[in-house]
């Protein structure tokens, strides 16, 4: 009877110890989990001067819907605040209507579109709520846009062209996203984000003119193209707890 006593409590012991090691196990990879991927992909539409289809304003962008993709990773610090680096791709196609525009000093706009790259960063709340995690974020950093969009014509006397290339310039991002867990550390989110940016490019070059005092001549000039990238973007993503 002793050694029966005996043995159940030394089984209720060992039991006691294994489960508080698997706790204390539990609560360390939590606290180590302080690194979060998220992936997200959205719809992008074009808001205020980003969409403008008028040549008599010189930040019309002529966009239209497109989608955005979104790569980024946080470091979480105390009270659920830190730090997030993200890169972001956007794409916006030109309105239909605006194909054949050809903007004063460019090239006609055609089919292409508006491609955008964000190289952000900025403090970030992420908070978990038992199955649900919350993500809030303001970033900035800077923008490198391509397309026909910033495109150039150079008049040369002799061979006039279009001089093609891209736009840099500040860039920024504001987000908001709700997710739900569906495994020990993945959650599936939906938010909407609201992306915004200046780029702009300018080109001096030559051009030969005939001058009646002093005959052929090169004289310099500068033409200088400024937007306004401007549109919300709802979207569905997941993220990562490392």
């Amino acid at each position: 009877m002793i050694r029966r006593t005996g043995f159940i409590l030394i089984l209720a012991l060992l039991t006691s110890a294994l489960n508080a090691q698997t706790e204390n196990r539990d609560t360390l990879a939590n606290t180590k989990s302080r690194v979060i991927i998220d992936v997200s992909g959205a719809w992008s539409m074009a808001l205020g001067k980003y969409r403008e289809t008028t040549t008599t304003d010189d930040y019309a962008g002529y966009a239209s819907g497109g989608f955005m993709g979104q790569v980024g990773i946080n470091w979480i610090g105390k009270h659920d605040l830190g730090l997030g680096v993200s890169y972001v791709f956007q794409h916006n196609g030109f309105q239909e209507k605006a194909k054949d525009i050809c903007p004063p000093g460019q090239d006609c706009l055609g089919s292409g579109g508006w491609n955008n790259h964000y190289f952000l960063a900025g403090p970030v709340y992420i908070k978990e709520f038992g199955r649900l995690i919350m993500d809030i974020s303001v970033l900035g950093g800077f923008v490198i846009s391509t397309g026909k969009i910033f495109s150039i014509e150079i008049p040369d006397t002799l061979h006039p062209y279009f001089s093609s290339g891209t736009g840099t310039g500040f860039g920024f991002q504001a987000k908001a996203s709700a997710g739900y867990r569906i495994g020990k550390k993945i959650f599936i989110t939906a938010g909407i984000s609201y992306l915004g940016g200046t780029p702009s490019r300018s080109k001096s070059f030559y051009t030969l003119v005939q001058d009646p005092n002093v005959g052929w001549t090169y004289v310099g000039s500068e033409t200088v193209i400024k937007k306004k990238i401007s549109a919300i973007n709802p979207g569905v993503g997941i993220m990562i707890k490392l």
